[in-house]
């Protein structure tokens, strides 16, 4: 592609201009230099001419701390689109400038972006130990251990319960914020509905949503309940779906009822193990409505004492070249 590692941004040559507008490039940028440049999927939209950003970083320490982002997803039609910001750092200044004749934009913008957990990525890789990583999580009585536990409940018990755990960010741009206390509390419930519906531990519930709030409180009460938890791509066909829930024997499903009536009542009868369908808005034909389940569910549950060779979560290739 032309580029290569040491090599400074200000100095790409036309050819990875020209290689831009083909497809979205993902730069690495450490201390203003490319260290990987790779050709991600096709960006029609910047096929008019190449793109190029000059990237300038300032105190970056480590392989981590660095600026990752799509140039063509930045940079559409002579406007800022995005930009995802640094790991780690202090201070980023980004130029952006369409090539392919004379510069369209020249756009700058700085960003502050907080310092990450892991301080020094090299020094904890190499200084890393199973027995320590374990060490940090609090378990269950008797050598337990359940993620949805250590995701959510311990930090309550700890007294972060008002603390922040999930922000969910709407289409419209409307944000929706949900405490540790929150998310223990909605979890707990959905875990007892599971519970009161007949579903016990090791039994697969499967999600089939979009990334919305829903999704995460079913996949975190699944583990509280000690079911397994599979997520399905929302964009799914049919096929693809019936197939994995076969495969996997599906218990039960939570989706909204367009993907139901779309994509699963047509399957549903080839699928002998699915024994419940929730939708989150609303009710169709062999479904149940969560919703006023979810209101009249306790929000106090007694988390399943997994272990931790139990399985928790399955997940499926994605079918390319076989079956899944």
């Amino acid at each position: 592609m032309g580029l290569h590692k040491g090599q400074d941004l200000t100095h790409v040559p036309g050819d990875v201009h020209r290689a831009a507008g083909r497809g979205a490039q993902e730069f690495f940028v450490f201390e203003m230099q490319v260290l990987v440049v790779s050709t991600r999927r096709p960006e029609p939209r910047a096929a008019s001419g190449g793109i190029v950003a000059d990237v300038l970083a300032r105190k970056c320490v480590g392989l981590h701390d660095v600026l990752r982002f799509s140039v063509a997803d930045i940079l559409l039609s002579g406007r800022l689109a995005g930009l995802i910001s640094l790991n780690r750092g202090r201070f980023v200044r980004v130029r952006l400038a369409q090539t392919g004749g004379a510069a369209m934009t020249d756009q700058r913008i700085t960003k502050s972006v907080k310092s990450a957990n892991m301080a020094d990525y090299d020094a904890t890789r190499d200084g890393f130990d199973w027995a320590a990583a374990q060490a940090r999580l609090d378990g269950l009585p008797g050598g337990h251990l359940n993620i949805a536990h250590e995701a959510i409940d311990r930090h309550v018990t700890a007294g972060y319960g008002d603390q922040i755990a999930l922000r969910w960010i709407a289409k419209n741009g409307d944000r929706t914020d949900y405490s540790y206390t929150l998310l223990m509390h909605l979890t707990n419930r959905f875990a007892n509905i599971l519970r009161t519906r007949g579903l016990r531990q090791g039994d697969k519930v499967y999600g089939l949503l979009g990334r919305v709030p829903e999704l995460y409180v079913a996949a975190l009460g699944t583990l509280k309940a000690g079911c397994v938890f599979c997520p399905l791509f929302s964009a799914f066909g049919p096929e693809p779906i019936q197939a994995r829930m076969q495969i996997g024997g599906a218990n039960a499903l939570i989706t909204s009822t367009r993907l139901y009536k779309r994509k699963v009542a047509g399957i549903r009868d080839t699928i002998d193990t699915l024994r419940e369908v929730f939708t989150i808005d609303g009710a169709v034909p062999e479904t149940t409505d969560l919703g006023p389940l979810m209101d009249r569910a306790a929000d106090v549950f007694d988390i399943a004492q997994t272990d931790p060779e139990d399985p928790a979560l399955l997940h499926f290739t994605s079918g390319t070249t076989g079956r899944p």
